[in-house]
């Protein structure tokens, strides 16, 4: 068990020593890379359930990467030999002044998760922490989620909001000139600015203060943001509650973000939302958005009824005896009712400052599923929208060359029928990415494998009509609103428009 008493934040005091302990890390080989090899799985790929485990079953008995991996990956403790051997030339004295270890008798313990994460070393506050207010998150799906989806591309600048340990932060500073993470949580920042030192990143600046406090003069190219977005009764765990009734915080961060994004610029944020009695879901969210001065995509991941919703986030975010589970849950389940909160959908939320309007709104009840980091394809999918909006009318939209996404894949299903095969359905899918689906027919089929970025879809649609004997005035039309939601879904891709 992790050490008692104060806990203090991470940090050595002698400079020096963040470049010795960095060496320390990787002469042992602890990085995801190698654990990633260990549990067989791809280089730079997210970790499979039970990583740790896995790992610690096949790495060599006795070495400094088993005892690294034991202390701060599974949170066990080892012998006081073991840790000397394993910090070696630094002192375990030195790791325990850093709050990072405790010593005990005999015996080591780790004060903190400290875990490789994409060519990075994150220090988080261990799991079993996780019911004091103070709690520092770490690395989770949620992480992995705004990770995978977060634009990607060279920018001057981006804004970690509620960053937590700092883990947005740390990954935009690749591809960022200049990055700032703030977080209302004292202890939040002082383990932002541990991880940005053991991984020698200079480009980050660390703020305290409530939301955009910090930053309220400044403008971004992006903002990402994994805020406390759990709709609870409670205040108790500043990184899980927002402290706002119902989803009114994830509401205030949509109304006010548009006041930091430079013009263009982009907000990428996980939220929650409730579905009240007696309206309509998709209308209630559209008004957060209203008189923004964005554009705005709505990808709905999972919704759940109120008693699942709270018995997740009760066994997730509190190690409760069951008599205190049932009372939790009681008052979550009864606020709900107060709220007439009949469901709970979670999401991804990215929002593009457009001041000059009329702007538009998408919102995906069935989204793509992330197969692997998609911000190419976000900002690829806004500039679809945009090209719909501005290509309403039919005669302009029969003059595109359009091309098939390199991405996209057809699948055919055939079943068994008299003796022989029979299709059935035809799947296109996009298998990077944003790994969108549709079902689609044997016309569309010839359509979409006729589109080559060479020729009009005037000329496309008259040659799939001659080939099947039809008259290309009857199926324009039909085949236009098609070709549209194939547009919009990144199936096919106008000129100009790469996937």
């Amino acid at each position: 068990m992790p050490a008692a008493g104060p806990r203090p934040a991470p940090g050595f005091d002698d400079p020096a020593d963040v470049g010795r302990a960095r060496e320390v890390l990787t002469a042992a080989g602890y990085s995801d890379d190698s654990l990633l090899k260990l549990v067989g799985a791809e280089a730079h790929s997210s970790p499979p359930e039970g990583a740790a485990a896995l790992a610690l079953a096949r790495v060599e008995k006795g070495s400094t990467l088993e005892t690294l991996i034991l202390l701060f990956l599974v949170g066990a403790p080892v012998t006081a030999a073991r840790a000397r051997g394993a910090l070696a030339p630094m002192t375990v004295k030195t790791w325990t002044e850093a709050g990072l270890i405790a010593e005990t008798g005999r015996e080591v313990s780790a004060r903190v998760r400290l875990a490789p994460f994409r060519g990075l070393w994150m220090a988080y506050d261990p799991p079993e922490h996780r019911q004091r207010s103070d709690y520092v998150m770490g690395i989770g799906s949620t992480t992995l989620r705004l990770a995978d989806v977060a634009i990607r591309r060279p920018l001057r600048s981006m804004l970690d909001l509620c960053a937590g340990c700092g883990t947005q932060a740390l990954l935009a500073a690749r591809h960022c000139r200049r990055v700032v993470a703030t977080d209302d949580s004292p202890r939040a920042v002082a383990f932002t600015r541990f991880n940005l030192a053991i991984n020698g990143v200079e480009n980050v600046d660390v703020a305290r203060g409530d939301l955009f406090e910090p930053v309220a003069k400044e403008r971004f190219e992006l903002v990402l943001a994994n805020p406390p977005f759990v709709i609870s009764p409670d205040r108790r765990l500043a990184y899980r509650d927002g402290g706002a009734d119902g989803d009114g915080f994830c509401r205030r961060l949509v109304r006010e973000v548009p006041g930091v994004l430079e013009e263009g610029g982009y907000c990428q944020m996980l939220c929650n939302w409730a579905h009240h009695r007696g309206s309509d879901w998709k209308e209630r969210l559209a008004g957060w958005f209203k008189d923004s001065g964005c554009d705005a995509w709505v990808m709905r991941v999972q919704t759940e009824e109120p008693a699942a919703y709270a018995s997740k986030w009760i066994n997730q975010t509190e190690a409760v005896e069951p008599r205190l589970f049932t009372e939790r849950f009681r008052a979550w389940t009864d606020y709900y009712r107060e709220q007439e909160i009949e469901a709970i959908s979670s999401g991804v939320i990215t929002m593009r400052r457009s001041s000059d309007g009329p702007n538009w709104l998408r919102v995906d009840e069935n989204p793509p599923r992330l197969l692997g980091p998609c911000g190419d394809d976000i900002e690829m999918m806004f500039a679809l929208r945009d090209f719909l909006e501005t290509s309403r009318d039919d005669a302009r939209l029969l003059e595109i060359k359009p091309h098939a996404s390199p991405v996209l894949r057809m699948h055919q299903h055939l079943f068994p029928s008299g003796g022989g095969w029979e299709m059935r359905t035809i799947e296109l899918r996009r298998e990077q990415g944003l790994g969108s689906g549709a079902t689609i027919d044997p016309y569309v089929a010839g359509l979409v494998g006729r589109c080559d970025g060479e020729r009009t879809l005037r000329d496309l649609i008259d040659e799939l009509a001659r080939a099947l004997g039809r008259d290309p005035a009857e199926v324009t039309e039909p085949m236009l609103g098609v070709v549209r939601q194939l547009i919009e879904n990144g199936f096919l891709l106008p000129e100009g428009v790469f996937g």
